[in-house]
């Protein structure tokens, strides 16, 4: 057989025939510089050992940037309402939402301090009296009082349960009217102590707010303990109860039932009212607006609205 012809690279550079071309690896280096030492059995498998495995960056996830006059514009409105408020928590809402360059990181921020906004939030024409918890960050009840009205702020004796913001309303061709603005949490027992304390502010007296007092009653599916307890104090009391014809709570879980947790409680009244349920608001908690009206059938002076 007769031998193979040789490599082109030979006939073409026979200087290579005499060459010794050597084909082991050059030491591999690690992160800190250092190459494998030769003849050292075992030191490229130390080395590599040694050198963590990382694997490829992910690439950043796709986000919304804010156009400067769509989201921009809502921030400077919001920035706009908080100046009204001056505090710590404020300036750290305002540092975090700077910091945020993308429309989902901002809104983030706006739902973790959302609270802020309800402290800030001023109606024009409207005074605002309000009650802050005072065992938590966030929480509490409040009142607006239109200006046009003669109405003044109301100081509340000390509640084991309820939360509560009052005022005092004049009223022609009735007495002076408190109202108040309730709200038990859940699931605190109601307290007897609590609502005869805000009962006797005044001889006429209006609560309203969210009670969370189930009973069939008043719309709700079941009876609970609250429900069961208001509705033995009603007759030793001696107040009244309003509350609408329809659901104020629709739970976003399915498995819930409906109930009608927002209600009020009259005494020493001698108006006409009537009491109904809104659902322009999208929340699990609904608007319910109680109006007032003269004796006489005369049009409504007070208009009273609740809502979380």
């Amino acid at each position: 057989m007769p031998p193979p012809p040789p490599f082109p690279d030979l006939e073409n550079f026979p200087a290579l025939a005499s060459k010794v071309v050597n084909l082991r690896p050059r030491p591999s280096s690690n992160l800190w510089g250092e190459t494998n030492p030769r003849g050292r059995p075992g030191a490229a498998q130390e080395s590599a050992r040694r050198v963590p495995r990382r694997a490829p960056p992910a690439p950043p996830p796709a986000t919304i940037t804010a156009g400067p006059s769509s989201f921009g514009d809502d921030i400077q409105t919001v920035m706009a309402v908080l100046r009204a408020v001056s505090s710590s928590e404020v300036s750290e809402f305002a540092g975090q939402l700077r910091t945020r360059r993308n429309v989902e990181e901002k809104l983030l921020v706006l739902v973790r301090y959302h609270y802020l906004m309800a402290r800030a939030c001023a109606i024009a024409g409207y005074v605002q009296l309000r009650t802050d918890r005072t065992y938590a960050r966030r929480g509490g009840t409040a009142l607006y009082c239109s200006r046009s009205l003669h109405c003044c702020a109301l100081t509340i004796p000390p509640l084991i349960n309820m939360e509560a913001t009052g005022c005092r309303l004049a009223m022609t061709g009735h007495r002076t009217i408190v109202v108040v603005s309730v709200y038990l949490p859940s699931p605190k027992p109601l307290r007897r102590s609590d609502l005869r304390a805000l009962l006797a502010l005044e001889d006429a007296v209006i609560l309203f707010g969210d009670f969370n007092c189930k009973n069939p009653r008043w719309g709700c599916a079941i009876m609970d303990q609250n429900g069961e307890k208001l509705d033995r104090l009603q007759y030793r009391l001696e107040f009244e109860i309003i509350a609408p014809s329809t659901a104020t709570y629709f739970p976003y879980n399915d498995s819930n039932r409906l109930s009608t947790l927002h209600i009020a409680f009259t005494k020493g009244l001698a108006i006409k009212n009537s009491i109904e349920t809104l659902h322009s608001l999208l929340s699990d908690h609904r608007t319910v607006l109680l109006k007032m009206g003269l004796p006489d059938g005369g049009r409504p002076i007070s208009t009273i609205k609740i809502t979380d």
